[in-house]
């Protein structure tokens, strides 16, 4: 299942995407490869809970790149605004999918955010929610030109929105995220992987740090708090 994995240049944090099928069966027997009988007998317990078939291919395949990633004893809890978190607490994480593909981030130090979105329209019939008029000036002149300078504002503020961890959020007023102007330079039709921007949220007057990627499927944005003084 495991697509790619590695570590971001300049953020101590790693990075993994994996390819998501709608096979059940497919995904416990992976996952019961990769981990413990314990964690295993748990995953078994809370997908008894669950009752949406798409929805029960999703939560198994975050597990299974879980356990290939970090091991088969880590188990993911969740605090009472929904965000992930390891038992364990060994490393801060973030989880994202969309259709075909889930994202995984952890990091040991700080918290991450990571939103990956299928390169489609559908977030251009929104954007009046979430872009703001500075935003929108922006990409009148940026490089990334509609839809993929909305798709990079919308993973952006998912992601800037996972870190934040402010439930009430104005997505469109308290985030705004700097639009690239130029594409950087590279043999690619779009950005070279993880080209990096910068974003800051009023709801708490703080800097983050993006990184982003195109790829011909999807686009994935990856936000953590600027580290710099």
């Amino acid at each position: 299942m495991l697509w790619s994995d590695r570590q971001i240049k300049g953020t101590g944090t790693c990075v993994a995407v994996g390819q998501l099928f709608n096979d059940e069966n497919e995904l416990l027997a992976q996952l019961a490869k990769v981990q413990t009988a314990e964690a295993f007998a748990e995953v078994q317990e809370g997908l008894l809970t669950l009752h949406n078939p798409s929805r029960r291919c999703e939560w198994l395949a975050v597990r299974v790149l879980l356990a290939e990633c970090l091991g088969g004893d880590k188990r993911i809890s969740y605090d009472a605004d929904g965000r992930p978190s390891l038992a364990d607490h060994s490393y801060h994480i973030s989880i994202s999918h969309t259709k075909g593909y889930v994202a995984l981030a952890w990091n040991p130090v700080t918290a991450v955010g990571i939103d990956i979105e299928r390169r489609t329209d559908r977030v251009m019939r929104v954007r009046h929610k979430y872009v703001n008029a500075a935003e929108h000036l922006a990409l009148q002149t940026s490089a990334y030109r509609s839809p993929d300078g909305e798709l990079l504002l919308w993973t952006a503020k998912e992601a800037l929105y996972k870190v934040v961890g402010i439930r009430t959020l104005d997505f469109q007023e308290a985030l705004t995220v700097l639009v690239p102007q130029e594409l950087p330079p590279s043999t690619r039709a779009l950005s070279p992987p993880w080209a990096s921007t910068s974003a800051v949220c009023t709801a708490n007057d703080k800097e983050y740090d993006l990184r982003f990627d195109f790829t011909r499927d999807y686009v994935i944005t990856l936000c953590q708090e600027n580290s710099k003084p």
